[in-house]
């Protein structure tokens, strides 16, 4: 890591690095993850609750001595409760960036997309802390990989926004391609409103990508049961749209 030694023999604040562990497998870990994680002296890890530190199972081989740091966030929509969790978990990490010691926060996929070192860095960046992010695999990209389909092709388009957004029925058809990220535990009812748009024969789901408790249903239309919470939807839009004109199922033989 930098030199923390500043000018006239003081120590300088650390640095905090926003950390992309990638989807579960940890293979998925970039190069440069894992040396960030190796330098790092503190390893900062989101922790939702009943033990579910996924970020810290995926690099903890790349682990040497460092201090743990576990993150409380939990999983509410209540914005209040959200805040105050960003803001102690701020405040543990300013601790240890103030003592002139890096930190490198794991989140889950790429640090850029739905994460939660965002909350916590934009307390920081504005009180003059050193913030630099290190992308990772996205869950999306792994899972179209598992599928050995596309994301998107040629001029197409690509939309990812959460299932559970606010007017998520409108987006449904303002692009080609969809990643509709965690899902319901009941996929039915936004079933039904892909069957309603000629898009559900496109559709695919991965749940618990590369853990040992990972399924991939090619087709959502065969899904039978619930699924659990890190699952995504990803959907051929212009594939299903063109075989429906075609009056032929979507995609190859799965």
């Amino acid at each position: 890591m930098a030199e923390r030694n500043g000018g006239g023999g003081g120590t300088r604040r650390g640095r905090l690095y926003g950390v992309g562990a990638g989807p579960g497998d940890p293979e998925l870990l970039t190069l440069k993850a894992a040396r960030v994680i190796c330098e790092a002296d503190c390893v900062a890890v989101p922790d939702s609750g009943s033990g579910r530190r996924m970020a810290l199972g995926i690099v903890s081989s790349w682990l040497d001595g460092q201090e743990v740091i576990d993150c409380a966030t939990p999983m509410t929509s209540d914005a209040d409760v959200l805040a105050q969790a960003h803001d102690d978990v701020a405040r543990e990490l300013a601790s240890r960036l103030d003592e002139g010691k890096d930190v490198a926060m794991v989140v889950l996929g790429d640090v850029c997309v739905y994460s939660t070192f965002f909350y916590v860095a934009e307390r920081l960046r504005p009180r003059g802390y050193e913030v630099e992010l290190v992308p990772g695999v996205t869950s999306f990209s792994a899972a179209a990989a598992r599928l050995c389909q596309p994301l998107c092709t040629g001029s197409e388009s690509l939309l990812v926004t959460p299932a559970s957004a606010d007017g998520l029925d409108g987006r449904l058809g303002a692009a080609e391609n969809l990643v509709l990220m965690k899902p319901p535990r009941d996929l039915s009812a936004l079933a039904g409103s892909l069957r309603e748009r000629g898009l559900l024969d496109g559709a695919s789901l991965v749940s618990d990508l590369g853990l040992p408790t990972e399924r991939v249903v090619p087709r959502l239309a065969d899904l039978e049961g619930q699924v659990g919470y890190l699952s995504l939807v990803l959907v051929r839009g212009a594939e299903a749209r063109a075989a429906a004109r075609a009056g032929r199922p979507a995609g190859p033989e799965r």
